[in-house]
């Protein structure tokens, strides 16, 4: 689904009722980052594909269905925060509509929001933390989603698990530290650390159950 060579897709599970997106955030085809910016970013032509992605209304039980985005950087982490806008019109139900890389990005959710999303699932932090998608208010200024983002570790040895202390703000007005540092070990059993995610929907709750060094975590969405 969508242009294969730029990196995103989803796949519907059926059975379980539950759409899994995988989003690229460093799909820079049509843009040249400078030397200074970040290659971090979300096409105008994924940003459209995303915005029709998210409509499952022609499932006649859409209300049953769950949504799992998938992504390396969080979504709110710098320039991929624009998904977050698509959404938020996604969750109240309005619309949105702008032109970026001169794409015309338009789409109206009334009536079409039925299916619940459960969570970004993301990596490139190396730590634990769970909190709220954010959206841009202004061009500094973030607000709250509800819609949770969860950090997987990087499973690499040689990595330890913090990216961004909890020191203050790491993008916008965003922290994405912990206070905790989870030191790996080699050759021990601390040497790695992965989750196993398993999601309850009729509970709503996300369990993020971890091996290596770290801890598990359970989340409650919707």
């Amino acid at each position: 689904n969508g242009e294969k060579d730029r990196g995103y897709c989803y796949r519907d599970f059926e059975e379980h009722k539950l759409r899994v997106i995988c989003l690229n955030t460093v799909d820079i085809k049509d843009f040249t980052p400078a030397d200074d910016v970040s290659p971090c970013y979300i096409s105008g032509t994924q940003q459209k594909w995303f915005a029709e992605t998210l409509d499952l209304s022609a499932k006649s039980d859409a209300s049953e269905w769950g949504i799992i985005i998938l992504s390396h950087h969080p979504l709110d982490f710098g320039l991929p925060i624009r998904a977050c806008s698509i959404i938020k019109a996604y969750i109240e139900g309005g619309s949105i509509s702008r032109t970026f890389d001169g794409v015309d990005i338009n789409y109206d959710y009334a009536g079409k929001n039925k299916a619940t999303i459960i969570a970004n699932i993301h990596g490139h932090n190396h730590n634990y933390l769970v909190d709220n998608l954010r959206y841009l208010v202004s061009d500094t200024t973030t607000a709250s989603l509800a819609v949770k983002r969860i950090c997987i570790p990087n499973a690499c040895f040689t990595r330890s698990n913090e990216r961004g202390q909890n020191n203050g703000v790491d993008v916008y007005d965003i922290e994405f530290g912990e206070t905790t540092t989870y030191e790996k070990v080699a050759n021990s059993a601390e040497d790695t650390a992965f989750c196993v995610v398993t999601v309850d929907k009729a509970k709503k709750k996300i369990y993020a159950t971890h091996y290596g060094a770290g801890y598990d975590r359970e989340i409650t969405y919707g």
